[in-house]
């Protein structure tokens, strides 16, 4: 097993569908019982000794993202202030002074929740899971139906898996949805930038449309799996949310 040393959470975006709430406050530091979103996700990275170094990125009221962090005092946590809208693969590859891109690298969203139904937390069942021999993409997933606030149920998520392997078929409905949680190895995404896959402005790149675009075995990505992880999730994705998330967590 290889251990995985660095994690990179995604704090940049606006928030549109969660307005007004995030007219004045970005979505990660929303609260939830109290609690900032991030700060969930802080504690629970916490307790996984290997994880040395957490990147946090800001764009949108980008100074409330880093003077939180800066309250926290965690030397482990480095923020990447962006200075223009890059989507979240653009995220990473801004950041790549930060980032050992020959180690594999753990990362979160930054508006999902989860509430742990094991003995073993996901970080550790998604980390235990990743061969670097097999994989260059690693993803969190939850049937569809399981995934509370995922509003795309009527689409079925975004793949069809079997348990190991993912795919997608126009013909059936996919049963799992990437609930962003992931690991990655980081040349991945030099590659893909390098080849034209993302066929989007060279700084500007979705890892989301990278799944969607590039996940096969005909295609770029050819090396991803999944692992179906084991907690309650939460996605904090709309004024709704947060109020249905605060009564089921």
């Amino acid at each position: 097993m290889t251990k995985i040393t660095q994690s990179f959470l995604f704090a940049a975006g606006r928030g549109e569908r969660m307005r007004p709430l995030t007219d004045s406050t970005p979505k990660p530091l929303i609260k939830i019982k109290n609690k900032p979103i991030i700060d969930y996700t802080f504690e629970k990275l916490s307790k996984i000794s290997d994880i040395k170094t957490i990147i946090v990125n800001g764009f949108y009221l980008a100074d409330q993202i880093e003077q939180h962090i800066l309250k926290l005092n965690n030397p482990k946590i480095i923020f990447s202030r962006e200075i223009e809208k890059i989507e979240t693969a653009g995220g990473l590859l801004f950041a790549k002074d930060k980032i050992d891109f020959n180690q594999p690298l753990l990362t979160f969203n930054g508006d999902v929740l989860w509430q742990e139904n094991s003995a073993i937390s996901d970080i550790e069942l998604i980390c235990n899971s990743w061969n670097a021999k097999d994989h260059d993409i690693l993803l969190g997933l939850k049937k569809t139906a399981e995934y509370l606030g995922y509003d795309g149920n009527l689409t079925g998520g975004d793949f069809i898996f079997d348990g190991k392997k993912l795919s997608k078929d126009s013909k059936q409905k996919n049963t799992h949805v990437f609930v962003g949680l992931q690991i990655i190895n980081p040349k991945i995404l030099l590659k893909a930038q390098q080849s034209g896959v993302f066929s989007q402005n060279k700084n500007c790149l979705s890892m989301s449309y990278f799944y969607k675009e590039a996940v096969g075995e005909n295609k770029f990505l050819n090396r991803v799996e999944g692992v179906e992880l084991k907690g309650k999730y939460f996605h904090i994705g709309t004024v709704e949310a947060v109020k249905m998330t605060e009564e089921n967590l």
